[in-house]
């Protein structure tokens, strides 16, 4: 389903109707104590009451709470960050809204913190690590260990959904216990030869292609869906953020799984965004 910027102003065209929207979201069946199913706007308040004095507000709960940004630009951020793969920096969305950097990034943070998924990942799995470098440029592996480069985890369901999680090193000890945190019910595990992954196989059913030596598919057995998403994570991280703090990096890994996740969606993703504040 199509939805454009069009649709956006179209239906949201001032602050009421996106908190008319915030309320039908949170209270879809809503039914005062006193008996009454109808509301009134509140003037100048982002507030609906009852004719029998009892107030709701709808923004109580969300990252919208106390803004004085208004709704609009909030919907325009949820517009962009849902059809953006790659991201878009904050930098030209305080452009876009007219508003200070450090608003726009807050906004967009607000918007990331919502996207952890904690469901388990099942059926037939991809697993792989890789490197996120200050300067990508520099691809000397060395890197990794002497705090100039994140160690990223990730998995991907074959045809399904895909976690990113930022750790400390490649070690064995916390590979595995990512991977017992986020799978469940595993068909089976891909991987490359690294040696970590070996004791996958004691528990699941494991297959492996050796990168090292210039084997990257055999019949089913490969890593490609989960080395498409890095691909994805970093033309995002070093083509548009160019670098992110490692206290943020986790908000950022979890935008680009939701992205992925939601590959398949019917529906626009603005509204799966809209849900989840």
């Amino acid at each position: 389903m199509q939805f454009t910027l069009r649709d956006l102003q179209e239906r949201y065209p001032n602050d009421e109707a996106c908190l008319k929207e915030i309320l039908d979201r949170k209270y879809p069946n809503w039914v005062c104590k006193c008996g009454r199913t109808k509301l009134y706007k509140v003037k100048n308040r982002p507030v609906y009451a009852c004719a029998c004095g009892f107030q709701i507000n709808p923004l109580v709960g969300t990252p919208m709470e106390r803004t004085r940004t208004p709704l609009t630009s909030w919907f325009y951020v949820l517009y962009v960050m849902s059809y953006s793969k790659s991201g878009v920096s904050a930098t030209t969305m305080a452009k876009h809204l007219g508003v200070k950097y450090d608003t726009a990034w807050r906004m967009m943070m607000k918007v990331r913190e919502t996207l952890s998924d904690d469901e388990p990942l099942t059926g037939e799995i991809e697993a792989d690590e890789t490197y996120l470098r200050a300067r990508p440029w520099r691809t000397t592996r060395p890197l990794a260990y002497n705090g100039r480069a994140r160690t990223v985890f990730g998995m991907v369901e074959r045809g399904g959904r895909a976690k990113a999680i930022a750790i400390p090193t490649n070690s064995k000890h916390f590979l595995m216990k990512n991977i017992e945190e986020h799978t469940k019910d595993v068909e089976t595990f891909y991987t490359d030869g690294y040696g970590a992954y070996k004791d996958l196989g004691k528990t699941n059913k494991h297959l492996t292609v050796e990168h090292s030596k210039q084997e990257y598919v055999r019949d089913e057995v490969h890593t490609n869906n989960i080395e498409n998403f890095w691909g994805g994570v970093k033309r995002g991280i070093y083509g548009v953020h160019r670098l992110v703090h490692s206290e943020y990096l986790q908000n950022y890994l979890d935008y680009y799984a939701w992205h992925y996740s939601k590959r398949f969606s019917s529906e626009p993703l603005f509204y799966d965004l809209l849900a989840r504040l």
